[in-house]
């Protein structure tokens, strides 16, 4: 059993508490900042202007939930008054099979030694023993060689350190879809977002959770809560993903047309209705065509292929571009994981990345 834990935390699939929560906060002016203080926690920064003998209504997210309401300090600046008016009742949870499935990257953005730094490290290595009798040339041979493996590239990392992902997960006629954004130390969300996760804790000295601080800026958004994007800000290191379901547009994604958005590079599995079928890769796959014919290529991304079931229909994507516009923060890279693909004939879907 401890063994089985310690692999779900490895492929970052144990359950996370959510630590996005929102409350009703009633601020009277004149004021230009609330601080939202939950102690260990972190903490919930509002920006704005609200003037003298003003009154009104924020909905603010905070990395606690009613159950830790004592922890809350409220400061204002400015001269005015704040003052908690409700805690909002919890978010619907999302459906299961996102928790079933491997959290996607990032990693941290670690450069790894190339090839021919890693000659060159074998090199310097055989030099040095050569030369053991003469400690002065052994000095500046390992001198040499330390200079040049500075001076020499290292590969990137296999994953980006900002992405998206499109969860879809067919349900009887319909398909759900699911967004996560995810990044190391800190993201932007969407007002949407109803599922923040940390997949990777980076805890400071004497906490039990890793802070989180939330900064909102009102941007003349007219009272209704900070806008339309949320900061969040985490400790070095702290790999963050944040989840809500897509409700808006409609596309068609199923092997005899691709109506949902160019893709990169397409990866397919169980189409024949085989339970062991091996991964196809078809390359890149235009807007408006057919499924292309497999060609030869690597297999997809272990962080995006985990977790998924048996005997069903597969389509992992990576999408071309970096992101939908619409004022959405964009990723690094965009990616499709769909459950289902391919098992009823051509039906209308959600198509999340026209937001």
């Amino acid at each position: 059993m401890i063994f089985l834990l310690g692999i779900l935390l490895g492929l970052g699939l144990a359950p996370q508490d959510n630590r996005l929560h929102r409350l009703e906060l009633r601020v009277q002016g004149p004021l230009s900042e609330v601080r939202l203080d939950c102690g260990s926690a972190g903490a919930t920064l509002w920006r704005g202007e609200v003037l003298g003998g003003e009154s009104r209504v924020l909905t603010l997210p905070v990395p606690v939930s009613k159950a830790r309401a004592g922890e809350l300090k409220i400061d204002v600046r400015g001269g005015g008054s704040a003052d908690v008016e409700s805690w909002l009742v919890e978010n619907a949870p999302l459906p299961g099979f996102l928790h079933s499935r491997s959290a996607p990257g990032p990693i941290p953005p670690v450069r790894r030694l190339g090839l021919s730094a890693a000659l060159m490290l074998v090199l310097a290595g055989v030099g040095g023993l050569g030369l053991r009798r003469r400690p002065r040339w052994a000095l500046v041979w390992g001198s040499a060689g330390a200079l040049t493996l500075v001076l020499l590239p290292r590969t990137e990392p296999t994953t980006p350190g900002a992405l998206r992902i499109f969860e879809g997960q067919r349900e009887g006629q319909n398909i759900r879809w699911l967004r996560t954004d995810a990044g190391i130390a800190s993201l932007i969300l969407p007002e949407e977002s109803s599922l923040l996760r940390v997949l990777t804790p980076a805890l400071a000295p004497g906490q039990g959770s890793t802070p989180i601080n939330f900064m909102v800026d009102d941007g003349g958004s007219g009272g209704a809560g900070g806008g339309d994007l949320i900061q969040v800000s985490t400790p070095a290191g702290t790999r963050l993903a944040a989840s809500f379901e897509c409700r808006r547009l409609f596309g068609i994604l199923q092997p005899d047309l691709l109506g949902f958005g160019t893709l990169a590079r397409v990866w397919s599995r169980g189409l024949s209705g085989g339970g062991d079928d091996p991964w196809i890769h078809h390359g890149p796959w235009a807007l408006g065509t057919v499924l292309p014919d497999p060609l030869p290529g690597p297999a997809p991304p272990g962080w995006l292929s985990a977790g998924l079931p048996q005997g069903r229909g597969i389509l992992l994507a990576r999408v071309a571009g970096t992101g939908p516009g619409g004022g959405d923060p964009r990723a690094e890279s965009v990616w499709v994981r769909m459950v289902g693909f391919g098992e009823l004939g051509r039906w209308p879907v959600r198509r999340p990345l026209d937001r």
